[in-house]
């Protein structure tokens, strides 16, 4: 790579940089503190160092400055307000432009065959090969995950742009009735930590020249709901079902192997009984936004219970974008939970998002594959990302076991 190059892709890495960092501290009004309102302002400042250095170069190659695919970014504006500043970071064009994904998905009918010379393309190469995806893309890719994904709507989900460290306490502190002028004596609180990485997932995808050619063929949709679907399949398992081996691990696999997470039941079935223990097991802290997650199966049977009075101890949902209840409690099912058997876990109870985070690092990548299926008149692609997902606080969830 050029010097020119090596700078433009120093910088796509400062933007995704200041765009995570911006995305975990922003609060639910769109406010980050004063403090994080300075760090951005830095991160800001390197990314206009980075532009005066490609201008440069620029004028030194061509004699002028050219116009980039990534435009300068300019400070946010906002105010102070209740203690934080509002941010309206300026990070235009670029990845998110719409000539990248004009020029993204021209490239993707014609095999990526011009890409090298595509001075717009050219700002989302990677050194290892392949493109990032379009902003605009990669948004609807992310939205079929989500859908199909359901860790991903129960889940803390967060973007990183390197290894993220979450700081846990090991062990509570305690507190204690003193005397007056007694000494108060601390406990020995203790700090960990969890580390999320980024194991790679990919996905690949083998399309007809026919209808690449074919102009009323919607190529990207095609690539959403094909790949879509395919990645959401195989992360959801893993996030419940990982061991940790090249993949994340698991929600299922993790609470399986801490004792006081998991209660068992009185008996071979599950009653309304077992569901009323499990739930104040549950510190009430994380009984306010717990939610249930179990197996088509097991709703079959769980549906039939009854309370006390008679009363069917399931709400079915009142419409179509909510949720069944399950003893006033929304309830997602998942194919990777085990069905109601002897030994095995049957149900899972918590505060998920406490629970639970997955990180994704960064955009999605696609690589061309033209020569491997010519015979076939076929054009390979692979979508790549990378994801980890980790158990961050036990004390939020608890799971029933069957005896």
């Amino acid at each position: 790579m050029t010097a020119l190059e090596n700078l433009l892709s120093e910088r796509r890495g400062l933007i995704w940089d200041a765009e995570c960092f911006l995305r975990e501290h922003t609060d639910a009004d769109g406010k980050i503190s004063v403090a994080d309102a300075q760090v951005m302002e830095s991160k800001f400042a390197e990314i206009e160092a980075h532009d005066e250095k490609i201008a440069e170069l620029e004028k030194a190659q061509y004699g002028t400055s050219t116009p980039r695919i990534i435009e300068p970014i300019d400070n946010f504006n906002g105010g102070a307000a209740n203690g934080g500043t509002q941010m309206k970071p300026k990070i235009s064009a670029g990845i998110s432009g719409e000539r990248y994904h004009r020029e993204f998905i021209n490239a993707i009918r014609d095999g990526f065959k011009f890409a090298v010379t595509n001075d717009i393309l050219r700002e989302g190469a990677m050194t290892q090969g392949g493109y990032l995806c379009p902003t605009e893309l990669d948004e609807k890719i992310f939205s079929a995950l989500s859908e199909n994904n359901v860790m991903r709507q129960i889940a803390r989900v967060i973007t990183t742009q390197s290894s993220h460290r979450i700081p846990i306490v090991a062990s509570k502190p305690t507190a204690t009735w003193t005397a007056e002028g007694d000494a108060l004596t601390f406990s020995a609180e203790t700090f960990g930590e969890v580390s999320l990485d980024a194991y790679k997932i990919s996905c690949g995808l083998k399309i007809s020249r026919e209808l690449l050619e074919d102009s009323y063929f919607d190529v990207e949709a095609h690539i959403i709901e094909q790949c879509g679907n395919a990645l959401a399949r195989s992360e959801e398992e893993s996030f419940i079902l990982g061991d940790g081996v090249g993949k994340p691990t698991g929600l299922l696999t993790s609470i399986d192997g801490i004792a006081d997470a998991v209660i068992t039941t009185t008996g071979a079935e599950i009653t309304t009984d077992d569901l009323i223990n499990l739930e104040y097991a549950l510190l009430r802290p994380y009984r306010k936004m717990a939610v249930w997650l179990t197996s088509d199966a097991a709703i079959a049977q769980i549906r039939k219970l009854k309370d006390s009075t008679g009363n069917f101890i399931w709400t079915p949902a009142l419409a179509e974008s909510e949720n069944p209840r399950l003893l006033g409690y929304p309830i997602f099912t998942s194919p990777n939970l085990p069905p109601p058997r002897s030994g095995a876990i049957a149900l899972i109870f918590g505060d998920m998002k406490s629970a639970y985070t997955i990180a994704d690092r960064g955009g999605r990548t696609i690589q061309v594959l033209n020569e491997i299926y010519a015979p076939e008149d076929c054009v390979a692609y692979i979508l790549r990302q990378r994801v980890d997902g980790k158990l961050v606080d036990a004390s939020a969830v608890k799971a029933l076991r069957l005896k």
